[in-house]
This record gives C-alpha cells, sequence and structure tokens, in this order.
C-alpha cells in the first residue's frame, strides 16, 4: 500500500522543487499525498493540483486530527521549524524537513532530546545524490587526508548565505565521517554581499577549507578530497549550477584514473531533482516510514553543521 503523506508548506522551493518529486513518486504508486498544509490559501490550491487524493488545510492541528498520514514533508523557514517539529512529536508522525531544522544549536538540541526515537530525516540532499554516493564508495579505500571545497552563486544578495552555504558544510560533515572540532572563519565584504572562508579541522584530523561566495561569476560547486593513494573531484550538479549533469573525477598515480558523469548512472542530465539528490532524500524518507532503512541525516547528525553556521552569523 502506498505511504500517505501530507505536505506543510507551499513556498518557492518547495513549489519548484518538492512538489514535482513527489508528484513523480505518487505516479509511481510509492506514495499519496493525502493533506496540504498553508496559510497561503492562493499557493495551497494552486499547489493541490495534479495531486488527486489530496485536501487542503490552512492549519497543522486540523490537518493532523482528520488525516490518517504515514508521514509530513515539512517545508518551511527555520523560524517555525522548531514550532512544527513539536507538534509533529505529539502526533508521533515521522517527519522529513528541510535544512536547517532549526534557528540555532540550542533549539535543535532540545529538538533532539524532544523527538526521542521518532524517525525523521533532515533534507540535507548532498548525501543522497548518486554522485555523492559514490564518493562514499570510493572513501571506503582511501586515506582521506583533506576537503577542499568551492561553494559560489551568481547575485544572491540576501544577508544570511550560510542558509544555503549549510549544504557544503554538512557535506564536508558526511564525507569526513566526523564533527567539526575547530574551525577559523574569515569574512570578506565586497560591495553588498560578504563571502566568507573557512579553515579548520574535524574531530578525526582531516583538515578543511571551503569558500562560499554568493555572488562571483560562476554558480558551482566542487568538493576536491585528496589522500595519499587518490584524490576524488567532485563537480556537484544542482539548479542553475555551471557543472551539469555532474561528474566524479578520480586521480591516481598523478594520472586521471576515471571519470564519472552523473548522466551514466540512470540519470537523465536535465533530471537535477534525481541527480542532486532531492528525489533520493525523498526516497530514503519513503525507506524509513517503511522500516526499511535507518535515517543518515539527522537532528543529531546536523548539529556540529549548525554550530558551524552559527559562527558564521555572529561574525555577520
Amino acid at each position: 500500500m502506498a505511504i500517505k503523506l501530507g505536505v506543510i508548506g507551499t513556498g518557492g522551493w518547495s513549489t519548484m522543487m518538492h512538489r514535482p518529486i513527489l508528484q513523480r513518486l505518487e505516479q509511481a504508486g510509492s506514495c499519496t499525498v493525502n493533506a496540504i498544509c498553508s496559510e497561503d490559501e492562493i499557493s495551497l490550491k494552486s499547489y493541490q493540483k495534479g495531486f488527486r487524493h489530496a485536501k487542503i488545510y490552512t492549519t497543522t492541528n486540523s490537518m493532523l486530527c482528520n488525516e490518517d498520514l504515514d508521514g509530513i514533508i515539512l517545508l518551511v523557514p527555520p523560524s517555525v521549524t522548531p514550532k512544527l517539529i513539536t507538534q509533529l512529536v505529539k502526533y508521533g508522525k515521522p517527519f522529513l524537513t528541510e535544512k536547517p531544522p532549526a534557528e540555532n544549536s540550542e533549539q535543535q538540541k532540545l529538538l533532539i532530546q524532544e523527538i526521542g526515537d521518532l524517525a525523521h530525516l533532515v533534507a540535507y540532499n548532498r548525501r543522497f545524490s548518486p554522485l555523492s554516493l559514490l564518493v562514499q564508495e570510493e572513501l571506503q579505500t582511501m586515506d582521506l587526508q583533506s576537503i577542499h571545497v568551492l561553494f559560489s552563486r551568481r547575485n544572491r544578495f540576501e544577508k544570511d548565505f550560510s542558509s544555503t552555504f549549510v549544504h557544503g558544510l554538512d557535506a564536508i560533515q558526511y564525507f569526513s565521517n566526523s564533527d567539526f572540532d575547530n574551525v577559523h572563519i574569515t569574512n570578506q565584504k565586497i560591495a553588498d554581499v560578504k563571502n566568507c572562508f573557512i579553515q579548520g579541522k574535524m574531530a578525526n584530523g582531516i583538515v578543511i577549507q571551503a569558500s562560499a561566495q554568493p555572488n562571483t561569476t560562476l554558480s558551482w560547486e566542487r568538493y576536491i578530497l585528496q589522500g595519499r593513494s587518490k584524490t576524488l573531484v567532485l563537480k556537484f550538479p544542482h539548479t542553475g549550477v555551471v557543472d551539469q549533469p555532474g561528474e566524479l573525477r578520480i586521480y591516481q598515480e598523478n594520472n586521471l584514473a576515471k571519470t564519472i558523469r552523473g548522466d551514466e548512472l540512470g540519470y537523465d542530465k536535465e533530471d537535477i531533482e534525481g541527480l542532486s539528490g532531492i528525489l533520493g532524500e525523498h526516497e530514503a524518507f519513503l525507506n524509513l516510514i517503511n522500516g526499511e532503512s535507518a535515517s543518515i541525516s539527522t537532528l543529531q547528525t546536523s548539529l556540529s553543521t549548525q554550530k558551524v553556521r552559527e559562527i558564521i552569523l555572529s561574525k555577520l
């Protein structure tokens, strides 16, 4: 039987990226979207189109009281996410939540205590990209020493770019299989934006460098993972970035040993949702609800990333 889902939040990112994936999964028979909740009635009715079974609600309590749902997709800003997670805990509903799941680490620590063993997944989609999964396979036979990240966008002028760059931080944590130990942050103000440069070390000794630049000539996201036996260069695919459909390069003995493109992994080169891992995180959530797998992206695993984000915000 298909898993019955409810969606909370019908904003721009939810509409642009998550809605098409949920329609795709519903068409495949993996789930049904039975309820959609938003305070914005105009976007709510528009979002509803294309879902065969979805009823609409303007309050989460009314949705949770009236619908027998197996899980909730929570797609709202971090300013309201903690309150809604608390509600979901009350009703015992497994949830997938957008990142970051809270405004600060203290909020997140309280949520960790509240949820107990309730099944949940934090939507750090880099963990679920097919190319990232290949990186993880290579890391099993690699003496990883350092990770370098180039994370830039074009024409992004919001004050808090860390809410996007947090993806890069989480990827560092995921690839290193370790929490952050210490970091040093340098900010550079250029006109109306602030660039952020990070140097530091993970708890397991891996050294990291990362740059976050919201307005450059290139929108790209690259990860260089270096060791003695091999070096990996991941060109991560996402909406609007130059590296489509993404690529993993594997270097050994000072030579390029192998190149793997994203569209060689069973995905069309235009399938950004699949290549970037957003489809994968939803599939992982459905597997989590079915008890087929554990979550690899939780409030606990993302706490270290949240702490580094706080340091970045303190220096803005």
